[in-house]
């Protein structure tokens, strides 16, 4: 069974879900290089953010964090701690500093099982028992196939269904996403890929923005494809890649520069 964790970034929400993790975290491939450490700047402008994973002796991510620069020299900080349970995602807690302002704890995301991959994940509010959200997941074979969110009612006395994704597989890679709210609106995205190692490839796990499940994929988006409605937007990215095949920096067309450190093998 592949092994994947997913690892997405929802706003400022963090949402992540697994299978067993087995081998690639505690023999890694010899030629594997592991994420260190990513990090973003536009030219001619003061916002900058990186992003630092950190892992236990076996290679199982602990913890991630956010540091992000705007106008000032002080950072805002999101971080990410990551436990487990015999070798299974059980929880994850996420805080976040304002600048010189305390750290607070912000939320936790609960793993639940019937089988090695989470069906369900619960999200409390910070400080209360009482979930405020959660997620139901579908597979097919060991690929997700869609992702539901369910938000409570204002009355705090049932849940209904906010948003689902569902994802069109080709190969090892995500060739479509398509997002239906409760309202009956969609969007969708289409993907095309390179031929090289996604920067987390070797964990089956990736960072992205809300919009793309795509850190699931074998290989690295080049072009996006976007539909709403009558309106069409494609978004293209060009990367430089390493002796082993990881990319070491992307270049959206944005101008804004993605770098890439790694620990390689």
């Amino acid at each position: 069974m592949k092994n994947h964790i997913i690892l997405l970034l929802v706003g400022t929400t963090l949402i992540l879900g697994s299978c067993e993790l087995i081998d690639p975290f505690i023999n890694p491939p010899k030629d594997a290089c592991i994420l260190q450490k990513t990090s973003w700047s536009i030219p001619n402008d003061p916002a900058h953010e990186d992003t630092e994973f950190l892992y236990d002796s076996s290679d199982k991510l602990i913890e991630v964090k956010k540091t992000s620069y705007d106008m000032g020299t002080t950072p805002d900080i999101a971080r990410w701690t990551i436990t487990y349970s015999n070798d299974k995602l059980d929880k994850l807690t996420s805080y976040y500093k304002f600048q010189g302002d305390q750290e607070e704890k912000i939320g936790e995301w609960l793993f639940q099982y019937s089988g090695n991959l989470p069906d369900t994940i619960k999200s409390p509010a910070a400080n209360s028992s009482t979930n405020s959200l959660y997620y139901v997941a579908h597979y097919n074979s060991d690929k997700l196939v869609s992702l539901e969110t369910y938000t409570l009612d204002l009355n705090g006395s049932s849940y209904s269904l906010f948003n689902k994704d569902d994802l069109e597989w080709t190969g090892e890679n995500i060739s479509k996403m398509t997002i239906t709210n409760k309202y009956g609106s969609t969007r969708s995205y289409e993907y095309e890929y390179d031929d090289k190692k996604a920067p987390l490839g070797h964990l089956g796990l990736a960072v992205s923005s809300y919009g793309s499940l795509t850190m699931l994929s074998k290989n690295n988006v080049t072009k996006t494809t976007y539909y709403f409605g009558t309106d069409v937007y494609v978004f293209e990215t060009s990367y430089t890649y390493n002796a082993t095949g990881y990319p070491i920096s992307a270049t959206p067309l944005e101008g804004a520069t993605i770098n890439y450190e790694y620990d390689c093998k």
